[in-house]
């Protein structure tokens, strides 16, 4: 005798198994996140024992080339550079071409804007949703 068809799942059925995957699928991600990461430092760390700044190539003996970029990031600091920048400007660093001081919102302060402000302002902004909508799941 043929078993009976299983009842239909319920819609928080279905939404608990999607959130259980969803978990069990992000849990993998990382493991095999960190274990590429492992990976590639280890080779990079293998193929150039001095790397320089920019791209680094080096050709094995089987025909494998491989390349490694390395990336040095620079950033300016703000304390510091306030004290240097006199300094700076009297030693003849362009400053105009090395530094660019970009605005930057303090959404505290635009959150705080009376009405009348913040309509003013907001005609200097885009404003527009985040395209990936944050997910919290509390069990």
């Amino acid at each position: 005798m043929p078993k009976p068809p299983p009842p239909p799942r319920k819609p928080a059925d279905v939404l608990l198994g999607a959130i259980s995957e969803r978990d069990a699928i992000l849990a993998q991600i990382k493991q095999l996140q960190e274990r590429e990461m492992q990976l590639r430092k280890f080779i990079f760390a293998q193929s150039f024992a001095k790397p320089k700044e920019g791209t680094n190539r080096v050709l094995r003996p089987d025909g494998i080339e491989i390349v490694g970029k390395l990336d040095v990031r620079r950033k300016i600091l703000p304390d510091q550079f306030a004290l240097y920048r006199g300094d700076l400007l009297k030693r003849g660093v362009p400053l105009s071409r090395v530094v660019e001081m970009e605005p930057r919102l303090v959404l505290k302060e635009y959150r705080a804007l009376t009405e009348h402000h913040r309509k003013a302002f907001d005609r200097v902004l885009e404003i527009k949703p985040s395209e990936t909508p944050q997910l919290e799941i509390v069990l």
